[in-house]
């Protein structure tokens, strides 16, 4: 109500439009959004923040054509505009177009920016790494990532499973652990805590991580499958009582 009462006292305020639109965004009110923002452009033409949160708009609503060219006007505009790089390195990213992702995604990492949006660089940076099969540079992608926003679930779960890849049962389960205590509302990161210890050989604390997932998620076939799975294959039998 604040950002919509200081944009409606100063229409021509661009930046109350920017965290209007964001908080719109967030809320997913894309048109209300989109309505706000383009009324911002028609005033401020030059303002780059009001284009790349159109731009965020256009991509969530399914025009990714109009929304990458969007983006790439900023980018031409203002080859420093670090959420505008951001963005298309994601984009390019989820379209197969793993060069040009990686080329804007370096890019934003070298420019001034916020904690939020490096952290987002090297996330996307470390799926990179990924899919061509270097774990080690998607794991220290994933550990600034981390560093940088320590409540960045995606990063956490994906530094998990990285972890287990290398072996690393015990710091994955660290990882799956945290993020089970950030967010008790997902079942993934409990899940991922109980597959890391059962591949650590830790049967009783897998069973207690599955019995922590088992209140908050009863219905869910993946806790119950892999409960299972402790139970058929704990070598002790308090695992099992």
């Amino acid at each position: 109500a604040a950002l919509r009462r200081a944009v409606e006292l100063d229409p021509g305020y661009a930046r109350a439009r920017v965290e209007l639109a964001l908080s719109q965004i967030e809320s997913g009110r894309w048109s209300e959004a989109r309505a706000g923002l383009e009324e911002g452009l028609a005033r401020h033409p030059e303002d780059l923040d009001l284009r790349v949160q159109l731009a965020r708009v256009m991509a969530a609503t399914g025009e990714l054509d109009a929304s990458r060219r969007e983006l790439e006007a900023v980018v031409s505009s203002d080859p420093e505009q670090a959420g505008a790089r951001l963005a298309l390195g994601t984009m390019l990213l989820e379209a197969g177009a793993a060069a040009e992702a990686e080329e804007h995604l370096a890019r934003a990492l070298e420019t001034e920016a916020g904690d939020d949006t490096y952290a987002l660089g090297h996330y996307q940076l470390a799926r990179l790494a990924a899919g061509r099969g270097d774990g080690e540079v998607a794991r220290r992608h994933l550990t600034t990532a981390i560093d940088l926003a320590p409540t960045m679930i995606p990063a956490r779960l994906a530094l998990g499973e990285a972890e287990l890849a290398s072996g690393r049962a015990d710091e994955a389960a660290a990882h799956f652990a945290a993020a089970a205590e950030m967010r008790p509302d997902l079942p993934m990161p409990r899940l991922g805590e109980a597959r890391a210890l059962l591949l650590a050989g830790r049967h009783l604390d897998a069973r207690a991580a599955l019995d922590e997932a088992r209140r908050g998620f009863p219905r869910d076939p993946a806790v119950a499958h892999l409960l299972a799975r402790v139970l058929a294959t704990a070598p002790a039998p308090r695992v099992r009582d």
